[in-house]
């Protein structure tokens, strides 16, 4: 089967991942609401932990900011779905089109990037989960090859490749800065079981299922650089990783 654009993966959620150097105490909740300029839904802070858990409506889906002693994330997730609706037609939740959403993710993380009370970063990662629906497993796996250096008998089951390929220094020019490209492939299924009362008997009826290829993403600075990493070049390195993630979801998993 020959490659699908990058416009054809559906984006089921984006993650920016940034870890503060030990020293680097700034946490603040009121990031969410001056990055997305509007008021999160629910905003919870253990002040003793130095933790805490904003969320809201964004786009198409919810944008989580959670804060860690030793990290900070910022992820889009789909919104709940309706469990009737979803049985009624059973199909992946993502939040859109993967560009698309790559994109606006994109716009938020390096605008939260540029702010002068970001902590100094020791490393930061970028992650997202794609899929593309397909036909049945067999189809799935059939398309394996067309990403993966492998070979995979379609009527296999229970298929999982995960490879970080070697560092290689960044190309922001950053001295000692390197890069890790984790990505994990699997095809996987969306299953349901319709219950339905009959009188005073309860009968379970199976939904066709669902298949998609899916790919986990994850880019992030290696370990062992001498942070910080330079605040003004910090939106350099994090569009290098989105580059690095649309790379492996266009072209699969080259190794060299």
């Amino acid at each position: 089967m020959p490659r699908f654009s990058l416009a054809d993966w559906r984006a089921e959620q984006c993650r920016l991942t940034v870890f503060p150097m030990p020293d680097a105490a700034t946490r603040s909740p009121d990031w969410w609401e001056a990055i997305v300029e509007g008021q999160p839904d629910e905003t919870t802070v253990n002040p003793k932990r130095g933790s805490g858990l904003i969320t809201g409506a964004f786009g198409e889906g919810r944008l989580i900011l959670k804060l860690e002693p030793d990290r900070i994330d910022w992820v889009l997730a789909p919104k709940e779905p309706d469990l009737n609706e979803l049985a009624a037609e059973p199909e992946f939740v993502t939040l859109g089109p993967a560009i698309e959403t790559l994109d606006g993710f994109s716009a938020l993380a390096e605008r939260w990037l540029a702010r002068n009370d970001v902590p100094a970063v020791g490393r930061v990662a970028f992650g997202a989960i794609l899929v593309h629906p397909e036909a049945d497993r067999a189809a799935g796996y059939q398309r394996l090859p067309d990403y993966l250096p492998v070979q995979v008998d379609p009527a296999s089951s229970d298929f999982l490749y995960q490879i970080n390929l070697p560092t290689v220094p960044s190309a922001t020019g950053i001295e000692g800065l390197r890069l890790n490209r984790l990505s994990k492939w699997t095809v996987t299924a969306l299953k349901f079981l319709a219950l339905r009362f009959t009188g005073t008997s309860l009968q379970a009826q199976p939904v066709p299922e669902k298949f998609a290829l899916r790919v986990e993403l994850d880019m992030n600075t290696a370990p062992g650089f001498i942070g910080p990493i330079p605040h003004e070049r910090l939106a350099d390195v994090y569009r290098e990783l989105v580059t690095a993630s649309r790379e492996i979801a266009t072209n699969g998993v080259v190794l060299q």
